[in-house]
């Protein structure tokens, strides 16, 4: 147990006590590299008199049961970093508090451009932060949670600005001072306040996102928070991510997209063009460890419950490592490894679409076939966006950016949705392989054509239709020849044209039932569909009046009840 009554300056090593009361006087925890830091754990007791400042990436973990005495009249003093950009949110979510339970933006956050004097924010209501004052101001317009707003049963965003309490635990919206170069340049900001500690309890209701955050003065271990959880929420988390580039506030005009993390890795969010402005840069990728003050989104189970922090999570990751990435603007895009997943597998790909959108997709193969090919908790990470064209991996009928499936297996092909508003040519690329011993082959198989594309040196360029392609494109890992979608009972289907009457016949073998028919041009072009509904057979056989249809060559590919299609071709004169 260590009682202070100076100035002290620790040195190079992690620190472990007891207990630790600051009295009137400052604990640096630091390190010789100012920008490094090091980690003060506390195993049962803490109180604040003086300040205790984290320099650097400096952290503070306190064990499970441990206690801050928050009679202290003290503080605690930890800097982060977030854009500049007028325009920009950060999703933030506050280290410190007042009491261990609420806090306000303008009670912990200070102007830290000079790190080791921290000072009052001036808070102005216009749009934008004048960029020039000093200390800087901020514009109170912005600063919202996402959370609970009629007693259990609504979620909506709440304005806060920066007198109004926030409960510890939930994520709060915040844009940049303006000051220096809005692409290039971070505001450095400095939470002064009583460090939370123990159990942070944020309830939430089925079928709605919250916007949390971490809430501690320390990095958390992003797993053990989603396994933490299983019963509440769905699994994955996302993080918004403003393009540096963006230069407006109005909504429709934003760049910007969701980064993801899953039990099977981080995502990237999707590098979209606005409406005006153009192509918008969001390239950073979430490490398994959330570092400190970074707000985030879950989504609830379908029971809904407590979004539940704790000690148990925090660990003491630096941002340095890019194992624990804020979502910043001028950060380069990394890579990080995951560290209590390193056998994961992973296949990441990018979907480039007409208007230069790019959507990332990760497939990841789990060892002892941990997850499956169907929804697996934790694993998986839907896809919460609307874009007007976008790609994702088709599970049970639902859309995904995240995969994670069993074990590592050639014989496997994964559907890829293509959702396509605009006309043009599609390119897929193979942009990473991660922790296999040697090289795969990864294929893009077209089912229409029954041909495979090698992507590893080369990436698939296709044009196609604005319209929705569900089970047109697959993910395999050997080509077409050992991939036949065919069963022998299908191949004794028939089909003709039937001049006579315009119509399509079809006589079907005993006991094959058709779910869906897509009739498609030369090119590739669907040009009409019927359901089950529509394809009513009599003694096996299913006659469909041809309307409005041109002459010529098409394929028809009949969907089965067997789980398997088949394409035909048929010529169609009248």
């Amino acid at each position: 147990i260590v009682r202070t009554s100076h100035a002290i300056s620790s040195g190079n090593n992690n620190i472990t006590l007891l207990g630790l009361e600051v009295d009137s006087n400052t604990v640096s925890i630091e390190n010789t590299d100012p920008l490094d830091g090091q980690s003060l754990r506390i195993t049962d007791y803490l109180i604040l008199n003086g300040t205790l400042d984290l320099v650097g990436e400096s952290q503070l973990l306190q064990d499970t049961n441990s206690l801050v005495d928050y009679t202290g009249i003290g503080n605690l003093q930890r800097d982060q970093q977030g854009t500049s950009n007028l325009y920009n949110y950060n999703y933030w979510s506050s280290p410190v508090s007042s009491n261990g339970f609420t806090f306000t933006v303008g009670g912990v956050l200070k102007d830290g451009t000079t790190p080791t004097n921290p000072q009052p924010i001036t808070w102005i209501g216009t749009h934008n932060a004048t960029g020039s004052t000093n200390p800087i101001s901020l514009s109170n317009r912005w600063i919202y949670t996402y959370e609970d707003t009629a007693g259990a049963d609504y979620f909506d965003w709440v304005y806060k600005g920066q007198n109004n309490a926030i409960n510890v635990g939930l994520g709060f919206t915040m844009k940049g001072s303006g000051v220096g170069n809005p692409v290039t340049d971070l505001q450095n900001y400095v939470f002064v306040g009583k460090p939370n500690n123990g159990d942070v309890v944020i309830p939430i209701v089925p079928s709605y996102q919250a916007l949390v955050g971490n809430p501690y003065p320390s990095a958390i271990d992003a797993n053990q928070f989603i396994m933490d959880n299983s019963n509440s929420i769905t699994g994955p988390l996302y993080f918004w991510e403003h393009s540096p580039t963006n230069n407006s506030h109005v909504l429709s005009e934003y760049e910007g997209g969701y980064a993801t993390y899953s039990l099977s890795g981080g995502l990237a969010a999707v590098t979209a063009p606005s409406e005006i402005e153009g192509l918008g840069s969001t390239n950073k990728i979430p490490g398994q460890f959330v570092p400190i003050a970074q707000g985030f989104y879950v989504t609830s189970s379908a029971i809904g419950g407590d979004v539940i922090f704790n000690n148990g999570q925090r660990i003491f990751v630096k941002e340095s490592t890019a194992n624990s990435v804020f979502l910043r603007s001028n950060q380069q895009a990394t890579n990080p490894p995951n560290s209590s997943a390193t056998q994961i597998q992973r296949v990441r790909l990018d979907v480039r679409f007409p208007d230069n959108a790019i959507r990332p997709l990760l497939l990841a193969f789990t060892p002892n076939n941990i997850a499956t090919d169907g929804i697996d908790f934790g694993y998986d990470a839907e896809n919460t966006e609307d874009f007007p064209n976008d790609a994702s991996f088709m599970i049970e009928d639902r859309k995904f950016v995240i995969q994670g499936v069993g074990q590592f297996d050639t014989s496997k092909k994964y559907p890829l949705g293509l959702f396509l508003s605009d006309s043009g040519t599609v390119e897929i690329e193979l942009t990473a392989l991660e922790n296999f011993d040697s090289d795969i082959d990864v294929y893009i198989y077209d089912a229409l054509y029954n041909v495979s594309t090698l992507i590893n040196s080369q990436n698939l360029s296709t044009p196609l239709n604005a319209e929705a392609y569900t089970s047109r494109f697959f993910v395999t890992f050997e080509p077409t020849a050992t991939l036949s979608n065919s069963n022998p009972i299908l191949e004794t289907i028939v089909v003709n044209y039937l001049e006579a009457t315009d119509e399509i016949y079809i006589r079907l073998p005993q006991d094959v039932k058709i779910q869906k028919l897509h009739l498609i041009n030369i090119l590739g072009q669907g040009v009409q569909s019927w359901n089950q509904a529509a394809l009513q057979a009599v003694n096996n056989e299913i006659r469909i009046p041809v309307k409005n249809i041109s002459e010529g060559a098409y394929i028809l590919k009949i969907e089965t009840t067997l789980n398997r299609s088949i394409n035909k071709k048929i010529l169609i004169r009248f």
